[in-house]
């Protein structure tokens, strides 16, 4: 190959690797940093508990890296993913 050819082909790869974790971020975006009141009531140290398998922590977790917790919203609590 010449050399023009394989530089190419690497700048190709290597934005096709960073747009992918991009786009990743993007996709997680819409549960991440964002309270999630249609799960319903969260009850803290239940519902946010990786130990217990907790609702809210196992719905953040999935596209979220730090999972979720119960934040207070007026009298109650609503999960809320971790940013």
């Amino acid at each position: 190959m010449k050399v023009v050819q394989k530089n190419t082909l690497l700048l190709f790869i290597l934005s096709f690797v960073l747009l992918s974790g991009c786009i990743e971020q993007v996709v997680g975006a819409g549960k991440c940093c964002q309270n999630h009141p249609k799960l319903g009531r969260c009850l803290p140290g239940q519902d946010d508990s990786p130990e217990k398998n907790g609702k809210c922590w196992n719905f953040c977790i999935s596209d979220c890296e730090k999972g979720g917790f119960c934040k207070q919203v007026g009298k109650g609590h609503v999960c809320h993913c971790y940013c």
